[in-house]
């Protein structure tokens, strides 16, 4: 028997709310275009540990993808754009505790 909560299953709609949620965040923030310095909150610290949590587990699905397809072809997608999503939050939470964003440069 399979585990509960792997009987959902990830479709493309799953990966359409995902972005749609985004985008009112993504428009009110200027993203920086380079490197940034992680952890201006104690919050944003936190999502940026998860991002980089979920980019590991994006770079094992693509290479168990390379070796053998697959099926859902959602998950792919989706996993890297909840890597994304975890980036927005945390610059969005710096953005609303107005604490600028920081590169190594100008640390």
């Amino acid at each position: 028997d399979r585990i509960p909560s792997l009987r959902n299953r990830l479709v493309e709609q799953d990966l359409k709310q995902l972005e749609d949620w985004l985008h009112p965040l993504e428009a009110r923030l200027q993203l920086p275009d380079k490197f940034v310095l992680y952890g201006g909150t104690e919050v944003s610290a936190l999502l940026d540990v998860a991002r980089a949590v979920v980019r590991r587990a994006e770079r094992r699905v693509v290479a168990l993808h390379r070796q053998e397809p697959l099926q859902n072809a959602v998950i792919v997608p989706y996993v890297n754009r909840l890597s994304d999503a975890l980036f927005i939050l945390a610059r969005f939470e710096e953005f609303t505790h107005k604490v600028p964003i920081q590169h190594p440069r100008n640390a």
